[in-house]
């Protein structure tokens, strides 16, 4: 990078800028709020369930392109903002993923702060530690749901796998768009995917969810007279849900772990647009290749841990 731009400073170290990040993430209060643009762009759904018609906005697929089941899903996406695909994976790729995120989660310490979770495990860049979900992320079921929603090459960006611990604190309320810096803020660019590695249940740690808040305007906060739904769904189970949902992981009351894997697809111009200098860029693609750690931005928060 020095090199490149003429750079003669040192790279910031790390430490400094994991504490601006966690005080940054412990300064809220029940909900993480960072944009303050009153743009009021929803998720469009113009493009209705018909033969012939896209699927979204963006998309290249039409309505009857895509399967039954992936008609039902982006229905539920667009009015709700999230749906359950129960008993996604086979017992026999259930079972390979439960012994690979243990052994992955095993060296994994617990999080710094309270957003992250301080009785919480993480694992990053899981493509680089498993092979066990080469399966997961190309099949046809899942793929049909990101290209409906986007424009063709999206991107696959942060996988996660994740264990709730006994005693975890419900984490506060956000969406995950709100930590990018591009625009309209309220058009969906981000779609997510929960694998569900254990029952999903409201003692054990299920992401709670706020059902039709991606239609929000952005300058809408949750209160606590908004419903909440609790995506609780069996071992094996997918719930995909777009990034301008409210939610937040639940707390774990019970005395065992909940162990979970987090995907994020956002679309294609998402990572260009979250920096605004090549160097910024550049120190982007330097992360997805795993080759420095490092957080530059806000944007970057699930990435400088690991």
């Amino acid at each position: 990078i020095n090199a490149e731009y003429g750079r003669t400073a040192a790279m910031p170290p790390m430490r400094p800028t994991q504490e601006r990040m966690d005080s940054f993430l412990d300064r809220f209060g029940d909900y993480v709020s960072i944009n303050t643009s009153q743009d009021d762009t929803h998720l469009t759904t113009e493009a209705g369930a018909v033969a012939g018609h896209r699927t979204s906005q963006y998309s290249t697929m039409t309505w009857d392109q895509l399967s039954s089941e992936g008609q039902a899903s982006l229905t539920d996406l667009k009015e709700h903002g999230s749906t359950i695909l129960k008993n996604f994976l086979s017992p026999e790729m259930l079972a390979e993923l439960s012994s690979e995120v243990d052994r992955v989660l095993a060296p994994c310490p617990l999080g710094r702060n309270d957003f992250g979770g301080t009785r919480t495990r993480r694992a990053y860049a899981a493509l680089a530690k498993t092979r066990v979900l080469d399966s997961i992320l190309t099949d046809p079921r899942l793929l049909e749901l990101v290209e409906s929603l986007f424009a063709p090459n999206p991107l696959l960006s942060v996988i996660q796998i994740l264990e709730i611990l006994p005693g975890e604190k419900p984490q506060k309320l956000h969406y995950d768009q709100q930590f990018q810096n591009h625009h309209p803020p309220r058009e969906v660019s981000v779609f997510n995917m929960i694998i569900a590695v254990d029952d999903f249940t409201p003692e054990n740690g299920a992401t709670t969810i706020l059902p039709d808040s991606h239609l929000w305007p952005q300058e809408r906060a949750p209160n606590h007279s908004d419903p909440r739904a609790c995506l609780e769904m069996p071992a094996g189970s997918v719930a995909p849900f777009v990034g301008t949902l409210w939610h937040g992981g639940g707390g774990n009351t019970t005395d065992k772990p909940r162990r979970a894997v987090l995907i994020f697809f956002p679309v294609s111009y998402t990572h260009l647009r979250a920096h605004e200098t090549p160097e910024h860029l550049v120190c982007r693609l330097l992360l997805e290749k795993k080759k420095i750690h490092i957080s530059r931005t806000v944007y970057d928060f699930y990435l400088y841990i690991n």
